[in-house]
């Protein structure tokens, strides 16, 4: 079996959009606690059934050409704002081994490393904006796959109940 491409879908101008509201999240909303010197863009979420919490929060950071992206689900008493600390937490130490710093200064042989600035994530160019398709995706995977758990869990508890 060979996969065939029937369409592409052009996402890079909607993500553009919704990316200053992904970093104002984090910037003075819900995922302030996740807040660095660096810039993040995410999302939180919490689910609630049964005095339980569901509690997610994905983000991506993007220095030169790193990227990282960090998505957690915490259970039982978890809240959206509680996963955002624990991934500026994981931010902060990776700042601190300089894993987010640029880079060197490539030789002038190599083509320059460019690091994304805000106006990027307003009118991004190609590679930028494919990073940022590529780290929202994960984040809406996560998101999906969280609430597809949260389906099957309930058809179990109907079932074990006989509902």
């Amino acid at each position: 079996m060979t996969p065939k491409v029937k369409r592409k879908l052009s996402i890079e101008q909607p993500i553009s959009g919704i990316i200053p509201g992904l970093r104002e999240a984090v910037e003075g909303g819900t995922a302030r606690a996740a807040r660095q010197a660096e810039p993040i863009a995410g999302k939180t979420g919490t689910c609630s059934e049964d005095r339980t919490h569901l509690g997610w929060f994905g983000a991506f950071n993007s220095v030169g050409r790193k990227l990282v992206v960090v998505v957690l689900l915490m259970g039982r008493q978890g809240s959206g704002p509680r996963a955002a600390g624990i991934a500026g937490e994981i931010y902060r130490q990776l700042s601190e081994a300089n894993y987010l710093v640029e880079p060197p200064v490539a030789p002038r042989s190599a083509p320059p490393v460019r690091r994304l600035t805000s106006s990027d994530y307003l009118a991004p160019n190609h590679e930028s904006s494919s990073i940022l398709s590529k780290a929202l995706i994960l984040i809406f995977s996560s998101a999906i796959l969280i609430l597809i758990w949260r389906m099957l869990r309930e058809r179990k508890r109907r079932t074990d109940f006989g509902h």
